[in-house]
């Protein structure tokens, strides 16, 4: 699964502690040369999201609002296991999944390798323009074939996202 290349003692990139063991905002490196980055939940966080993390260090499922926001600052990165409000750990903001490339991220129907994404919802991408902003640097690496309203998780590598709104 997920595993860290740093010194530091005690990381584990598998899941959420409600104890502040490491200062927000800290990055480590993992496997396969992932990055990773310390946060803490503002609210409750699914499994697979994109989020956004202030310049405080805390994290909320990402919307094309909060993204749009000219005061904005955010880091985006892409939860691997759920939060709950308050709780920390480690997102990945670069990387391809370590073996087996096993990082995965939440995207509403149909999708395939190459495609460009977009903000569908709160935390999920979509490959529909709609009223959404582009997402860059998050790449689907297996499609997908689902109804529109399906969410699905979909294997993808992540390397430093951001957005920007349509038309800009």
């Amino acid at each position: 699964m997920f595993s860290t290349n740093s010194s530091k003692l005690g990381v584990d990139l598998t899941q959420a502690s409600s104890t502040q063991n490491f200062a927000v905002g800290d990055t480590i490196r993992g496997s396969d040369g992932s990055i990773w980055q310390y946060a803490c939940a503002a609210t409750t966080v699914s499994a697979y999201a994109v989020v956004a993390i202030n310049a405080s260090g805390s994290m909320n499922m990402a919307t094309l609002t909060a993204l749009d926001n000219s005061s904005g600052g955010y880091q985006l990165a892409v939860a691997q296991f759920a939060f709950a409000p308050s709780d920390y750990g480690w997102v990945p903001v670069h990387g391809v999944g370590g073996p087996g490339g096993t990082f995965k991220v939440l995207v509403s129907g149909s999708s395939s390798a190459g495609v460009a994404l977009y903000v569908a919802g709160s935390g999920r991408l979509s490959i529909t323009a709609a009223a959404s902003g582009t997402i860059a640097g998050i790449a689907i690496v297996s499609g997908t074939d689902t109804a529109n309203t399906a969410v699905t998780a979909t294997p993808c590598i992540i390397t430093w996202p951001k957005t920007r709104s349509l038309g800009q």
